[in-house]
């Protein structure tokens, strides 16, 4: 943009096509019961208008136990819905619509696994030198290079979603 140091970057996707039926999807299965599932169908509903309609779904099982209440962690569930209509009254005027949903839901965002303890106290005169892995270790978490266990007690989570709308006229 004009008054931006770097500029713009602008995305802009397909507005719907009358007189136009396309569907376009994909699906895809991976480890850790992964499924990555999108589709985009355009739809004319008449000789002025058209919708264009965007689902998406990814899932993915967690795979990092937490010892402490038996629950595997980094697991996810996202999902997308945007649909859009385009009306063209006249070679003049068009109208085009858009709204769009997301959400996101996961259970380990923020938890971290233990590669190896140190050695010193890092200034900390309230507890024992070596409470960190004293801790974990009552819980069975065995510090190194490939560990994916830990110890938490606290909610650990994300939820979260967004929407938006937008219209827009040319005449």
């Amino acid at each position: 943009g004009k008054n931006t140091s770097a500029g713009a970057i602008v995305v802009t996707t397909t507005r719907p096509e009358i007189g136009q039926f396309d569907d376009t999807g994909h699906v895809s299965y991976g480890s850790r019961n992964e499924i990555i599932a999108n589709d985009t169908i355009n739809i004319p509903i008449s000789d002025t208008f058209a919708l264009r309609l965007t689902g998406g779904y990814n899932h993915r099982d967690g795979f990092v136990k937490n010892l402490y209440t038996g629950q595997e962690l980094y697991a996810y569930d996202n999902g997308s819905f945007r649909a859009k209509a385009l009306w063209e009254p006249t070679k003049n005027l068009d109208v085009y619509f858009i709204g769009d949903f997301e959400y996101h839901r996961d259970n380990g965002s923020s938890v971290w696994t233990i590669r190896s303890y140190g050695t010193g106290d890092a200034g900390v005169t309230d507890v024992p030198v070596n409470f960190i892995q004293q801790q974990n270790t009552k819980y069975g978490v065995v510090a190194g290079p490939n560990n994916i266990q830990g110890a938490w007690d606290g909610p650990i989570g994300d939820r979260d979603w967004t929407y938006g709308g937008q219209v827009s006229v040319n005449y």
